[in-house]
């Protein structure tokens, strides 16, 4: 067998079966159960070739059965975010006034107090 001869052999199946099957009208249905007998053949062709062949078909059917190697890159620079904001917790209006005076002069002063 050629290189590459189970592609010739599949696609001269195909042409065969549908150029026939066109001419008679058949349906789709048909064409699945001729995919299905042409699956159920597989092992026995799979047994017909040598070692080479062998190897050749599996290497055309990997890239079907195994998934794709996508390469992706992790940066651990991802900005440290706060777990808890700082929350103030005023009891009086007192404390509210004292509260938003120093805030207005850490605002001011471009400081931090609190």
């Amino acid at each position: 067998m050629v290189a590459g001869g189970g592609d010739i052999i599949i696609n001269d199946l195909y042409y065969q079966y549908t150029s026939e099957n066109l001419e008679k009208g058949l349906e789709e249905e048909n064409i699945e159960d001729m995919v299905l007998q042409e699956f159920e053949k597989i092992p026995a062709y799979i047994e017909s070739l040598n070692n080479k062949e062998r190897l050749e078909f599996i290497i055309k059917l990997l890239p079907y059965a195994v998934p794709k190697y996508t390469h992706k890159t992790i940066s651990d620079e991802t900005p440290e975010l706060p777990i808890f904001d700082q929350i103030q917790i005023v009891t009086s209006v007192g404390e509210k006034e004292r509260l938003e005076k120093v805030e207005a002069y850490e605002k001011e002063h471009n400081v931090q107090i609190l």
